[in-house]
């Protein structure tokens, strides 16, 4: 998946060579070729995990049965790709990892495992989220960007 996400922002960036030629001056960074940034984002989730194969009970188990964390802080990472004037694409990626170990508080069987009272739980959740919009900019003067975007937000889950 990263293979395929790096190849399409390539092949972008191959096509918008051209018009990288020259840069308008200006103090608005929103005109700039490329902007790079980071930061840090608040979590605040809820995740329920269920086993239903057909033939046994419904089981469900939320993070806090499993004992992971709800509330974290991650990083965000992305970049801004000035196209043509108008023609924007942007890149984003967030994560959100967290590991736990809990004693189980019922007997209950997930996916053909059973879970016996007092066992030890361990568990990892990872998720890794890959943004890639596009964005037009119907109205574009030095104050105001108004426009409409498409993009893809591709979700790589671990559990």
């Amino acid at each position: 998946m990263k293979r395929i996400l790096f190849m399409i922002t390539c092949v972008a960036l191959m096509f918008c060579a051209n018009a990288w030629a020259e840069e308008e001056q200006t103090g608005n960074v929103l005109d700039k070729r490329l902007t790079v940034y980071g930061g840090f984002m608040y979590h605040d989730i809820d995740g329920e995990f269920a086993s239903n194969k057909k033939g046994r009970p419904h089981i469900s188990v939320d993070m806090d049965d499993l004992g992971l964390d709800e509330r974290d802080w991650t990083y965000i990472v992305g970049a801004k790709i000035k196209i043509t004037k108008r023609l924007n694409m942007n890149l984003d990626y967030f994560g959100y990892h967290s590991d736990a170990t809990k004693r189980a508080d019922s007997e209950f069987n997930f996916d053909d495992v059973i879970i016996p009272i007092g066992a030890r739980v361990d568990t990892s959740l990872d998720m890794d989220v890959y943004v890639v919009n596009f964005g037009y900019d119907l109205v574009h003067t030095e104050q105001t960007r108004f426009g409409i975007g498409l993009g893809a937000h591709i979700a790589d889950l671990s559990l």
